[in-house]
């Protein structure tokens, strides 16, 4: 029995489930029992409770190929009914597969393990699961639950609201505690904050914080009268600040010189009284100590904000005293130079690091497209991915050289060593050889193959595009063209039929491979009995389902026919095949003409499973 088909194939195999496994090609799309999965066992795509149904599809979403997998299940499960479309299938996966194999119902061994796990399921999904989900109230059953799953569902979404009033509360009492720290907080503080702030885009920045303190004084009881007065003082205030900020910024919110200049001057009244962010080593309160501690800094960075809200400010065109301005420049030259000579010795430290870093990471390079060249061999890359790789190579190899020891750098002996054997034994390749030209050279006649490829398969496109849907009938029955250019012919006739490989003497079919537009394929010779069968059917008027008269089953393929029309159209799992189209075929193939009477056909299939 045949394991391995195409994407299609495999959910239409899956769907019969009359197999216990079977996977794609590349592997990342496979079933295993009654489960489909895309690209491992973390998503499955559908679970069969039972081999007629009901199937559990999974309503997530992952990748586009998975997406694609999923559409193939969709498609392939179309006759079978119920269909439950559920979240996050993984977690209840097992569940299913339990209670499908007892009749709908998890066994009495299992359920202590299964039955919590589905409740914590439903109890964390409920939002995405509908009030009227027959796939609830069916996990619900397997568990042996008397809940309804509405009432279920209706009493989680009563939890859910409570706890929302609770967390509502929380925050009401958590605005209530930040009023009072904003109340504490002095003024002159939060105006400079504000100015700061009011240098944003839009002042969305003070908008935010305005919006904040009223928050806090709507949610402060109104019996503490002295916290919602200090804080109504402090939102007019900014309100005050906001308004000043709208006039001085142009018609689309940027802000202007005299607002920049506003906030820089706050920046600057900041770092005087030492109220700055973080400074490394110092723990203790905002203040002089704070601000000094800043300027001892051995990186220069205390001296380099100064300096650089001087030069800010200075740039603005603004109007500054003449006095005002020469003492800030001076001011501004002073913590320049400190700042440039802590940078100087700290850059140089830094220098030191970062040439130790780019030796260890070009060392570790080079051996990674070592690495990659040589998978790119085992696995039959492409030329192009193999001169990629290569080019890699050679391109980094020289850089591997030690830097020397300038500054007081040095590798460790070992690294030095080796860094200096690969780039002599590189230089000589390179060199010698001229191999990096001619990778060069070989590298860009892939890149233009790969281009011109492109181009061929776009052009390809355009030409399929301007096709009308009977040309394109056409050459998807000679095999020509790929299914996914005649769905819309798919939409009008029903699925499509082809035959390759066919084998045929007369009216005896003895080899070949029946396909669907839909991705299916059957033995050829198994199709043409069921197209016999078929056409019998039609030319006494007679109906069949399974059991009703003749053979009991009719197997085609991994397929079951379902129902035969007086019209000769049948249904085979998700297939609806038309007459239109299996006389499209016989004609095609010069069988039409070879029917057998409708009591020998069924005999013939009843005799052997078509």
């Amino acid at each position: 029995m045949a394991q391995v088909f195409s994407n299609d194939m495999v959910a239409h195999v899956w769907a019969q489930q009359n197999q216990q496994s079977g996977r794609s090609n590349n592997g990342n799309f496979y079933f295993e029992g009654r489960t489909l999965y895309s690209y491992g066992g973390h998503f499955p795509v559908g679970i069969f409770a039972a081999p007629g149904g009901p199937v559990f599809m999974n309503a997530d979403s992952y990748s586009v190929s998975t997406s694609k997998h999923q559409s193939y299940a969709r498609r392939a499960v179309s006759h079978v009914s119920p269909q439950f479309y559920m979240p996050s299938l993984n977690d209840i996966a097992d569940a299913i597969s339990r209670a499908g194999r007892n009749g709908g119902l998890i066994p009495a061994d299992a359920r202590d393990i299964h039955a919590p796990r589905v409740t914590r399921y439903l109890e964390s999904n409920w939002r995405e699961i509908g009030a009227e989900s027959e796939g609830a109230a069916w996990l619900l059953r397997a568990i042996g639950s008397r809940a309804q799953w509405p009432a279920m569902r209706a009493r989680l979404e009563s939890k859910a609201d409570r706890l929302a009033e609770r967390n509502a509360a929380r925050l009401k009492a958590s605005q209530a505690a930040e009023g009072r720290e904003l109340a504490k907080r002095p003024w002159p503080e939060m105006r400079d904050s504000a100015w700061e702030q009011a240098g944003s885009y839009g002042q969305r920045e003070l908008r935010d914080w305005i919006r904040d303190i009223r928050a806090a004084r709507l949610a402060t009881p109104k019996a503490h009268k002295r916290v919602r007065s200090a804080l109504w003082e402090r939102e007019t205030g900014l309100r005050s600040i906001l308004a000043t900020a709208e006039g001085m910024a142009d018609r689309h919110g940027n802000p202007g010189d005299g607002l920049k200049a506003r906030g820089i001057v706050a920046k600057l009244r900041r770092f005087r009284d030492g109220r700055i962010g973080n400074v490394p080593g110092y723990e203790g309160p905002d203040g002089p100590d704070k601000r000094q501690a800043a300027l001892d800094l051995p990186t220069g960075a205390g001296w380099r904000k100064l300096a650089d809200l001087l030069r800010d400010g200075l740039a603005l065109g603004v109007s500054i005293p003449p006095a005002t301005r020469e003492a800030a420049e001076r001011l501004r030259r002073e913590a320049d130079a400190i700042a440039t000579e802590r940078e100087g010795a700290e850059a140089q430290r830094r220098e030191i690091a970062e040439a130790r870093r780019r030796t260890l990471a070009t060392l570790a390079t080079f051996n990674a497209e070592r690495r990659r060249l040589r998978h790119a061999d085992e696995r039959d890359a492409t030329r192009r991915e193999k001169l990629a790789a290569l080019d890699s190579i050679l391109a980094r190899v020289p850089d591997a050289r030690p830097w020397g020891t300038e500054r007081g750098f040095e590798l460790r002996p070992d690294l030095a060593e080796r860094a200096a054997r690969i780039a002599t034994a590189a230089e000589s390749l390179v060199v010698s050889s001229g191999w990096r030209d001619r990778v060069a050279d070989e590298r860009h006649a892939a890149e233009r193959e790969h281009a011109e490829r492109m181009a061929a398969e776009r052009a390809e496109r355009e030409r399929i595009a301007a096709l009308s849907p009977d040309e394109r009938r056409e050459l998807w029955e000679a095999g020509n063209l790929d299914r996914q250019h005649v769905r819309d012919v798919e939409t009008v006739s029903g699925p499509l039929l082809r035959a390759t490989g066919a084998e045929i003497d007369g009216c005896t079919v003895k080899g070949g491979t029946l396909e669907t537009s839909q991705g299916a394929t059957v033995p050829l010779r198994h199709a043409f009995r069921v197209f016999q069968f078929v056409a019998a059917c039609r030319a006494e008027g007679k109906t069949w389902t399974p059991g009703a008269w003749g053979p009991r089953h009719i197997r085609v393929g991994h397929f079951s026919l379902d129902r035969v029309e007086t019209s000769g159209s049948f249904v085979a799992g998700c297939h609806s095949i038309r007459w239109a189209e299996i006389a499209r075929l016989a004609e095609r193939l010069g069988v039409a003409g070879c029917l057998v009477p409708a009591r020998e056909a069924a005999a013939e299939l009843a005799g052997e499973a078509a």
